[in-house]
């Protein structure tokens, strides 16, 4: 493994008025060599280039719990303690607030075929429907306590209540809850793969959890569960039938599962404190929130092929962008 220490750039906030909620300037996003990072223990992001082991540090002013792509160039973002909703454009190369939606979000989902956004608020303990071309809340739909990550499949949109250990169902042509169930004990990590919904967590109090539940979101039954490492809470995969890949934060695991036998094919060490992974056709990006690191990994060789130094301590991925010659 290659550790490479980032050199960062200092970029100074760009006010025109005075008020730090204005534009700020960021740098070009490359589809095929920049890795957006967000950062939790500062509030900042930072702009990695693949191609030549450097990156830039853009200082903003808060620090944010969630983002999802308009398109390859364009990621909306939002702050469980900031009011407004922002926009990274990286086509235009400016971070700007976009309008009002109020503190609490911390994972959204975006529907580009009717331009609503869907946010998960942990205050309200709601999802909320977003019009992004009226810039209109439209609808507020009550879950249980702290939705914090949403699946959407078609009409449906799932979410995970942590809070009240449930998943709720809901009807996105109805904007309504059509059905409720329990799952595992404090649950983490949310995954639909075409037929069944994935489920980790941190387990019941005093017992940590090592495995991940596989539930039948028509009827809430438990399908299955497999034994994958300590206190699983992030999964990710690139299409139905392809294998399911589960960050275990509480031992510093990737592991490797097959969507289709459910068994588990390989794992890796990672950094401390592994929160969330993105991929595209080749690698695997995970941020590891303690270990100040980023990591990637080949998923054909099965290895880990580098990893970056962030001090901010990186969460959030993005790997978009437009092409830049």
């Amino acid at each position: 493994m290659k550790n490479v220490r980032l050199i960062f750039i200092i970029f100074l906030l760009t006010i025109a008025t005075g008020c730090n909620r204005e534009h700020i300037n960021i740098p070009s996003l490359d589809s095929n060599t920049s890795l957006l990072v967000t950062n939790l223990k500062e509030p900042s992001i930072s702009i990695l280039n693949l191609k030549n082991e450097e990156g830039s540090n853009i200082g903003i002013p808060f620090i944010i719990s969630a983002i999802t792509a308009k398109d390859e160039s364009y990621v909306f973002a939002a702050g469980k303690n900031e009011k407004n909703l922002f926009a990274l454009d990286f086509g235009n190369n400016e971070m700007r607030p976009l309008f009002e939606v109020g503190e609490g979000i911390i994972d959204m989902e975006y529907n580009k075929d009717n331009s609503l956004l869907y946010t998960a608020n942990v205050q309200k303990n709601s999802i909320q429907i977003i019009d992004m071309e009226k810039e209109l809340v439209i609808n507020e739909i009550k879950v249980g306590d702290y939705p914090v990550q949403m699946e959407q499949h078609g009409v449906f949109l799932y979410v995970l209540a942590g809070g009240s250990g449930e998943i709720y169902v809901l009807d996105l042509d109805k904007e309504e809850v059509i059905k409720t169930f329990e799952v595992n004990h404090r649950p983490a990590g949310l995954l639909f793969d075409g037929e069944l919904l994935w489920v980790g967590g941190h387990g019941a109090s005093g017992e940590l959890n090592d495995r991940v539940y596989a539930y039948d979101p028509e009827s809430g039954n438990e399908i299955t569960s497999v034994k994958i490492g300590l206190m699983p809470i992030f999964f990710h995969q690139d299409e139905e039938d392809s294998p399911i890949y589960v960050l275990s934060h509480g031992d510093h695991r990737l592991s490797r599962l097959n969507s289709t036998t459910f068994q588990l094919e390989d794992q890796l060490e990672l950094c401390d404190n592994p929160n969330f992974m993105s991929g595209d056709s080749d690698y695997l990006y995970v941020s590891c929130i303690d270990g100040d690191e980023v990591m990637i990994i080949d998923k054909k060789d099965w290895k880990i092929i580098n990893s970056f130094s962030f001090e901010g301590g990186p969460f959030l991925l993005y790997k978009g962008g437009t092409h830049l010659e």
